[in-house]
């Protein structure tokens, strides 16, 4: 059906719009089909003053459907393969909860990713072996290489595996191990320990076991 004020009707005889498809069925059966029995892609666009946007299936990329800013693959902002894996174009925002079945890779590189497996443990990893690991008692662990943390002030401490078991922080300028009291690291490479006077400074040689104890501002 065509109206004179140039609606058209497929399926009913009062099209309320350019375009009105009209079934009555109980079915999944689609109500539009658009096809391309050749080469080219099966697409349809949509423009609003010179911005137009265009989704279909790209026949020249696997049959990917995409949705594109202009032609099928040349301004692709979502993609679509048979497999179900989807390529977005862009940054992503999401208003709500987001589950991701697997890890997250870095575009180009399969062996950088960040995800869950089924211990609840959230992994960082690093040519396909994990680096950093949190668990649901939100403890962390450097798997391997180098914790680094940095400061405001642009200095940074480097914990790190010396030999057989034993940590040593290097690069660090200063670091402060309770309220008030300090351990600095002197031009001269000395390690300072610094308690401002208000606490003791207690060394053990194993835990629980006093070795020798010095009194807050006294010097020894």
């Amino acid at each position: 059906t065509i109206l004179g004020d140039g609606n058209v009707g497929i399926g009913t005889i009062t099209p309320e719009k350019k375009l009105h498809v009209l079934t009555s069925t109980t079915d999944s059966t689609p109500q539009v089909l658009v096809q391309n029995s050749n080469s080219g892609d099966a697409s349809l666009q949509f423009n609003i003053s010179g911005t137009s946007y265009t989704l279909g299936i790209d026949n020249s990329d696997s049959d990917k459907f995409k949705i594109s800013t202009s032609a099928l693959g040349t301004n692709d902002r979502l993609s679509i393969d048979s497999s179900g894996a989807v390529t977005i174009g862009g940054n992503a925002t999401f208003g709500g909860d987001v589950t991701i079945p697997g890890y997250i890779y870095h575009a180009g590189n399969t062996g950088t990713s960040m995800g869950f497996d089924a211990d609840d443990v959230i992994r960082f990893k690093t040519g396909s072996s994990t680096a950093v690991q949190i668990d649901s008692s939100q403890n962390v662990k450097v798997v391997a290489g180098k914790l680094q943390i940095s400061g405001d002030n642009g200095n940074f401490a480097t914990l790190e595996e010396h030999h057989d078991g034993v940590f040593q922080i290097t690069t660090v300028d200063e670091f402060e191990v309770t309220s008030g009291a300090e351990i600095t690291l002197d031009a001269t490479e000395n390690i300072v320990l610094d308690t401002q006077g208000a606490y003791d400074i207690i060394f053990k040689y194993k835990s629980g076991d006093t070795a020798m104890t010095i009194d807050g501002g006294a010097s020894k």
